[in-house]
């Protein structure tokens, strides 16, 4: 795999009811500037690089961006996991792992060693590799910390496809939120913190600034501010300057903060991943 690439992969049918997405991205040889945008998922990536020990680690939420260099990575497999099944696999709470990449040795001790051993005698044969990775998250859904709450993992569905799909949440909409879920204020923020690892109006606000990133140029960003539900320009260049670190301006011409480590291994392309800054 000394070619780049990246390809977004369907889950099988054994592991949609807990996984999202599979990004599989070879970067050898990449010098670019990359940039791991804030972002709720928590996912599973595993990392074969060209010198030094394989990787695998959980990655949880970004809640700022990040920038770095890039470095030759021959292959990366992030398993993108569903909200409410990611704590239950992964046998943390999600806001423990808040912008870390954590060895999943650390969180699974001597389970977490012989998956990644298993991965690294794969040689980086991809179909192995996927076969491994899934029936880690079958074992997981499986076992002790068994995914037995699927009322949660429906409310949490729910709860982030109106959040994905809305504007700003000011305090009176966390409530609105609660109550049309039945739940209280403090349930909710307590479930987002542990499933999701970030709170719901942290949770919007995230999701309301990568809608602004994908319809960069298709407005000027004036009519964006009012189209997404910003109160005026102003509040949307302070939403880039806190969350992505630059201004509006700034991201576009690619005057980025100086480069720094994002967790302990760079992250494919990918809704959850890092993002190339040719």
């Amino acid at each position: 795999m000394d070619v780049p690439f990246e390809r977004v992969l369907l889950p099988s049918a054994r592991l949609r009811p807990y996984v999202s997405s599979i990004v599989v991205a070879a970067r050898p040889g990449d010098t670019s500037l990359w940039a791991r945008l804030p972002d709720t998922g928590a996912s599973l990536v595993f990392c074969r690089p060209t010198a030094g020990a394989s990787e695998l680690v959980a990655v949880g939420p970004s809640t700022r961006a990040t920038y770095k260099a890039g470095s030759s990575k021959p292959l990366f497999v992030r398993v993108g996991l569903r909200a409410g099944c990611a704590r239950p696999l992964l046998g943390a709470a999600l806001h423990e792992l808040a912008d870390r990449a954590v060895a999943l040795e650390d969180l699974w001790g001597a389970r977490g060693a012989r998956a990644r051993g298993a991965l690294a005698a794969a040689e980086g044969d991809l179909d192995r590799v996927l076969r491994t990775l899934e029936e880690l998250v079958l074992e997981g859904a499986r076992g002790e910390r068994a995914l037995d709450d699927a009322s949660r993992v429906r409310l949490l569905d729910r709860a982030t496809r109106l959040l994905d799909g809305g504007a700003d949440l000011p305090p009176e909409r966390v409530h609105a939120l609660a109550q049309g879920l039945g739940l209280s204020e403090r349930q909710l923020r307590r479930i987002f913190q542990d499933e999701i690892g970030v709170s719901p109006k942290r949770y919007a606000r995230i999701a309301r600034l990568r809608r602004v990133l994908s319809k960069i140029g298709t407005s000027s960003w004036a009519q964006l501010a009012v189209e997404l539900g910003f109160s005026d320009q102003p509040h949307l260049n302070a939403e880039f300057r806190e969350l992505l670190g630059v201004t509006p301006r700034g991201f576009v011409e690619r005057r980025f903060p100086r480069a720094g480590q994002c967790g302990s291994i760079a992250l494919p392309a990918g809704r959850a991943g890092e993002h190339p800054l040719p």
